[in-house]
């Protein structure tokens, strides 16, 4: 009897490694792009590239390999999103290990603001390629919100303009339970996230809102500084 059980447990693991396979390789790729069919984004040849300007003044861009990038308009912005990895996966390609290691990838949003917007990138005190920022220690410091500034590296022109930007909501957006970074180069803000095989619509789109929300935030802040 514990044979037959043994042998149907491992024909009901098989299947389900075989449908997780066709969903993630089939399935999840179709839904993600039928989410950007359906807002009007598009992907065009010629479309503006991490490498040239004016993605290439972004730290959080700086060797990524993007996938296709999806362009459209959200919530009256002008926004691009796509999948990046690290450009430096296929340098390790002898060592599966170190391969495997740096082959992250990220969700990049990047809404092009018709407000001014206050330079600075925000990253995690805790990601894996941190210490090539960490020993920058002129980052911002939130002398109310200690743990916060523990948890986030925020590097600025601006100090004080940057903390008066990063009202609660930003806060709380960027210490949630992912690694997420958040950087205003020019007039982009860039917002990087973790993505998993299973990120599609529901997912994608929280990622838009909430790079509405942020920009709202922050240009409320700016424009309407406390006194």
């Amino acid at each position: 009897m514990f044979e037959q059980y043994a042998t149907g447990f491992w024909i009901v693991l098989f299947a389900g490694l075989v449908l997780y396979g066709l969903w993630r390789s089939i399935l999840a790729p179709l839904q993600v792009r039928r989410f950007y069919s359906n807002n009007d984004f598009h992907t065009a040849a010629g479309e503006d590239h991490p490498e040239q300007s004016p993605y290439g003044d972004s730290l959080l861009l700086a060797k990524l390999q993007p996938g296709p990038i999806y362009t459209g308009e959200y919530r009256g912005h002008r926004i691009e999103q796509f999948a990046a990895s690290m450009r430096l996966a296929g340098s390790s390609m002898f060592n599966h290990a170190k391969r495997r290691k740096e082959h992250h990838a990220w969700t990049i949003t990047v809404l092009h603001s018709e407000l001014p917007l206050p330079a600075f990138c925000a990253r995690p005190t805790k990601a894996r390629d941190s210490m090539e920022y960490l020993l920058n220690t002129d980052n911002v410091m939130f002398p109310d919100d200690e743990l916060f500034a523990n948890k986030i590296h925020v590097l600025a022109d601006d100090h004080p303009q940057l903390i008066a930007a990063f009202t609660p909501s930003v806060r709380e957006w960027l210490d949630g339970i992912d690694a997420v970074s958040l950087e205003a180069v020019g007039e982009m803000l860039v917002l990087k996230t973790p993505r998993q095989p299973h990120d599609t619509g529901s997912k994608l789109r929280s990622h838009l809102d909430a790079a509405v929300m942020i920009h709202e935030a922050i240009t409320s802040a700016v424009q309407n500084p406390q006194t």
